[in-house]
């Protein structure tokens, strides 16, 4: 690639503490609630203490990204005011510290935090070939695992950037084949144009990175893809956004200036509602109405995490006790206590001690202390087994009988010395239908027999299977 899209692999590692880039990932956003205290001497007074110090260790911490303050830190438009590109940063230099390791996996977590924080806070990137650089090793991370399409989109995107970039000298030889592909086959695609619009109109234009003049104006001969568009102005501040481009056609973007170079800032928590988030953490109901009362504020500050706690007297000092809520998870959990002395040295190192707590909650949710039904459990416990209940024997179906079937009589006849016989004189024990009748009779009362037999021996519950004749 060009030389602005070829930085040196290990910028920047060697002054990042050991292991810290490994571990790096894209910080969750957390509120903490104002800390309540129970009744008695000199709670209030440490538990504003505590709150005051815990939310100074947060507000430097990077593992995690503290909302709702009260009084939030004004961001400038100086550069690297906006504290996402700052955080993009961190997670660039550790991805591709993964990938030359090739943890690929890691890399593509983290190169992928790295992009949409990049892309939140466009406007306030100055050195924008960060961006093709860290689509490249999203390509490069992606191909490894064998996410072929995903590779394919990643370089396109870059190549829509920058279309006579060239692979890094990083990449293994099948990704420099890749990359050179699609590079001839985007060369092939029809151009498009920008036209950008500024308001109030005046602002300096920049479209990937490179400067073309005041808006409004019309920016020729971009690649088909994504194209990001940046404005500026000394008085009115700044805007940037990502617009997609189509080959033969022109697109129009319009931005309003700003002076908020920072995070769209959260809507400010009823401080009411905050106290009843406090009240009911200390009196330990975190219920479906305490659950209720988190989702508004996390819907206001657009928090992933929820923290309370409360202050309570504990011997001569005092302990915090304190409870993770994740709207995601509709889940309470409850960290250690914090026990500390009443004195403000001791308060500041508990702060400490809370704030990694709470950096360690939100990062991993959930974990090993939940709370079930307003008690807390190691594990969610778990349903027991259904039990297999017997079935209960089929009673046998009573018999049915058949109606009896009258055969024909044959006509007899009385003979001389009075023997029975029929019209032609033979004697009736001679003839066939008599014995037909005979053992057709003894056969079926046998078998009803034998089967009367085999019914339920007295309300026993026993068969018996002997057969009586």
């Amino acid at each position: 690639m060009t030389s602005r899209f070829r930085p040196t692999l290990y910028a920047g590692l060697l002054l990042m503490p050991a292991g810290h880039a490994m571990g790096q990932t894209v910080p969750p956003k957390t509120w903490l609630a104002p800390l309540g205290a129970q009744s008695g001497p000199g709670v209030g007074m440490i538990s504003e203490k505590l709150d005051e110090a815990t939310r100074s260790e947060l507000r430097k911490a990077r593992r995690v990204e503290l909302r709702g303050e009260v009084n939030p830190p004004k961001a400038g438009a100086a550069e690297g005011a906006d504290p996402r590109v700052a955080q993009a940063e961190n997670l660039r230099t550790a991805g591709k510290a993964a990938f030359a390791r090739k943890d690929y996996e890691t890399a593509l977590k983290q190169l992928q935090g790295a992009l949409g924080l990049y892309e939140e806070a466009i406007a306030s990137v100055s050195k924008f070939e960060v961006v093709p650089e860290t689509l490249g090793y999203l390509g490069a991370s992606s191909l490894a695992l064998g996410y072929d399409d995903d590779a394919k989109d990643y370089f396109q995107r870059v190549l829509a950037l920058m279309p006579d970039a060239a692979p890094l000298d990083d990449y293994p030889a099948e990704v420099v084949a890749l990359f050179e592909k699609l590079k001839a086959q985007q060369s092939k695609k029809k151009k498009g144009s920008l036209v950008v619009r500024s308001a109030p109109a005046g602002a300096v234009v920049r479209v990937d990175g490179t400067e073309y003049g005041k808006a409004p104006l019309t920016v020729p001969n971009l690649a088909r893809g994504e194209h990001f568009v940046q404005l500026s102005s000394e008085a009115d501040g700044m805007a940037g956004t990502k617009v997609e481009v189509k080959g033969g056609r022109a697109e129009t973007v319009t931005l309003d200036l700003s002076t908020q170079t920072g995070p769209e800032p959260s809507i400010p928590v009823d401080p009411a509602v905050a106290r009843d988030i406090a009240v009911m953490a200390g009196d330990g109901q975190l219920g479906d109405i305490f659950k209720h009362r988190a989702d508004e504020v996390a819907e206001l500050t657009k928090a992933e995490c929820i923290v309370v706690g409360h202050v309570v007297p504990q011997g001569i000092g005092f302990a915090l006790k304190p409870y993770v809520y994740s709207p995601s998870e509709k889940q309470v959990a409850a960290l250690d206590d914090i026990r500390f002395r009443a004195d403000l040295s001791s308060v500041a190192v508990q702060a400490g001690t809370f704030a990694r707590a709470i950096e360690g909650a939100c990062e991993k949710f959930p974990f090993d202390k939940i709370l079930v039904g307003g008690v807390v459990a190691v594990t969610p416990p778990t349903p027991p087994p259904p039990v297999a209940v017997a079935a209960l024997p089929t009673p046998l179906p009573e018999p049915v009988r058949p109606a009896p079937t009258r055969l024909a009589e044959p006509a007899l006849t009385v003979g001389e010395g009075d023997e029975l016989s029929d019209a032609d004189g033979e004697a009736w024990y001679g003839k066939w239908w008599v014995w037909t009748i005979a053992g057709s009779a003894l056969i079926g009362g046998s078998a009803y027999a034998g089967y009367v037999l085999l019914q339920d021996d007295g309300g026993s519950g026993t068969v018996d299977a002997r057969v009586r004749w």
